[in-house]
């Protein structure tokens, strides 16, 4: 958790600049309780990620974060809530590479990421792993490429909705094989354990 501390350090200090452009309340900032919207359902790793900064900001700050989940349209209602939201400190967003996909994705965006936001840190990293099931009976990348190519449309691959980055790098992966696969999209990117 040493990234999620640093992390803390970089929301704090921004948090304190935001306030100091409103002098009469920067003595006293934090003086209420503060929102940490995650704009994707509980249970997947950007709410996971989000409770916990949220944790260590609350011991930090002395003041509640409280973690809100404002899901739909890949992020967009919750980041757009912060875009439009008063520009006093007290209200983050928890993005991760949608902020970046939709922009390419929509004709039009309630917002303008440049304009109406302002990056603070990036509080950590998730990077994107290949597993199959045992019982597709193969061991090794290479033997995956083979099996997908000598049965085209057989395999499927789970994603956390279209245009997430794990349907992008599925994709991409499908498009740099020339194997066809077919995207799984879920309604929400649980964490799960296997029993």
């Amino acid at each position: 958790m040493n990234s999620v501390k640093g992390a803390v350090r970089v929301l704090v200090w921004a948090a304190l600049v935001v306030a100091a452009a409103v002098p009469s309340r920067a003595q006293d900032f934090p003086s209420r309780p503060m929102r940490l919207i995650v704009p994707y359902n509980p249970g997947g790793i950007v709410d996971f990620g989000g409770r916990e900064l949220a944790k260590e900001l609350t011991g930090v700050l002395g003041q509640p974060v409280v973690t809100e989940n404002k899901p739909g349209a890949g992020g967009i209602v919750g980041v757009n809530e912060v875009a439009h939201g008063a520009a006093d400190g007290y209200s983050f967003v928890l993005i991760d590479p949608s902020i970046v996909i939709n922009q390419t994705l929509h004709t039009s965006m309630p917002y303008d990421v440049f304009k109406d936001l302002a990056t603070v840190s990036i509080v950590g990293s998730s990077p994107h792993v290949l597993v199959v099931s045992p019982r597709l009976g193969v061991r090794t990348y290479p033997q995956l490429v083979d099996y997908g190519k000598a049965n085209p449309g057989k395999l499927n691959f789970g994603s956390a909705g279209v245009g997430t980055t794990p349907h992008l790098a599925g994709v991409l992966w499908s498009q740099r094989t020339g194997i066809k696969a077919t995207t799984c999209p879920t309604r929400a990117s649980a964490l799960r354990s296997s029993t």
